[in-house]
């Protein structure tokens, strides 16, 4: 949308990237109703009507065998009820797929999903270009065995499926397979130092709100870092209050999992607790927030007791970042600290990308 112009609006443009992005999901895994790579013990469900319709009924495909029924089938019918699969592991859900009874005509018209990473706290998943800020309702079946995939608007970071039968015809009934990638953890377990302690990040990545002079600089923030001569053993603000930060460029998209802290390696002052904010263009941070505990609220970590502990703290989940903002919420003594984070990346490959940034 041209703004200003000289002479006439015209021009000739050309578009650069990478892509296309599909391809991930458009194929993603199923992870294992209908092979029963899940076993019966992950599915749990509100109600059954009896034991022969019970939540291990509830795999894409399957039919009914004796008394053991074509299908999940709830004990009531109304808004209550939902059918829960725990994946053991988390993973990345990508898209949903569910069916009717096979042995009678009772299946799901309409239905919500949430996520957990923990069983305890979920959250539902919302629209985006409909509905923005609203419980997703996905449309589901109109027969008993016809297969009707829903494609979540965002993937999701999950251990635990929920899915919440909103509307029904004959009785909530119906079979599943859920689609994604994963396991996750394995790099959640082991991820990277990005380059703090090592130096790969150069002194002129690091900044501050304030330094309590050029000797306590934010190039004194890196992990292990002793003090020399009068350079001293960690960033040090100019000021005690709660409007201090430091800050990492990444120069790149990196994958952030895990940060690290130490205290002033040669003066007894630490930072006690602190929150942290991610953005990838430098101008815009949203602040890391709480999933299982406090959800929606802003994560307060836990910080350090004496001046050289390794203090590691891991996200609820992992964050997509160029830059990393450390904000110090409590201090012993004066706020000062060393720093390390942890991640993958750089996010170069753009299917790479894909998997987390449409999470964040």
């Amino acid at each position: 949308m041209p703004v200003s112009w000289f002479g006439h609006i015209s021009l000739r443009m050309e578009i650069y990237g990478e892509g296309p992005l599909t391809a991930n999901l458009n194929d993603p895994d199923p992870l294992g109703l209908e092979s029963y790579v899940i076993p019966d013990s992950s599915l749990t469900a509100s109600s059954e009507y009896n034991a022969d319709h019970g939540a291990k009924r509830g795999r894409l495909n399957l039919a009914r065998v004796g008394n053991l029924r074509g299908a999940w089938s709830a004990r009531t019918n109304d808004a209550n009820q939902w059918i829960q699969v725990d994946l053991l592991d988390l993973y990345r859900v990508i898209s949903v797929a569910t069916q009717g009874r096979e042995d009678v005509s009772q299946w799901v018209t309409s239905y919500k999903l949430a996520c957990s990473t923990d069983g305890t706290t979920f959250h539902t998943v919302q629209g985006i270009s409909t509905n923005p800020g609203a419980d997703r309702i996905f449309t589901g079946n109109v027969d008993r065995n016809t297969i009707v995939t829903n494609t979540l608007p965002v993937p999701q970071i999950c251990r635990y499926v929920r899915l919440m039968p909103v509307s029904w015809f004959g009785h909530i009934s119906l079979r599943m397979e859920i689609y994604g990638e994963g396991p996750l953890t394995a790099n959640l377990n082991d991820p990277d130092p990005l380059g703090l302690e090592s130096y790969v990040i150069p002194d002129s990545s690091l900044t501050a709100s304030s330094e309590y002079n050029a000797d306590h600089g934010a190039k004194r923030g890196r992990l292990n870092l002793a003090r020399v001569g009068n350079l001293r053993g960690a960033w040090s603000a100019r000021t005690n209050d709660a409007n201090q930060w430091i800050q990492v460029d990444l120069l790149d998209l990196y994958r952030v999992i895990s940060v690290a802290t130490q205290g002033r390696e040669d003066v007894s002052q630490w930072v006690t607790s602190y929150k942290l904010a991610c953005s990838t263009d430098g101008t815009t941070f949203h602040t890391v927030q709480g999933i299982s505990t406090n959800p929606g609220a802003d994560r307060i970590f836990t910080g350090n007791v004496d001046r050289n502990t390794i203090v590691t703290n891991t996200l609820p989940v992992s964050q997509i970042c160029r830059y990393v903002r450390l904000m110090p919420v409590s201090w012993f003594g004066h706020i000062s600290l060393r720093m390390e984070i942890y991640g993958d990346g750089p996010l170069t490959d753009c299917n790479y990308k894909l998997a987390y940034c449409m999470f964040i």
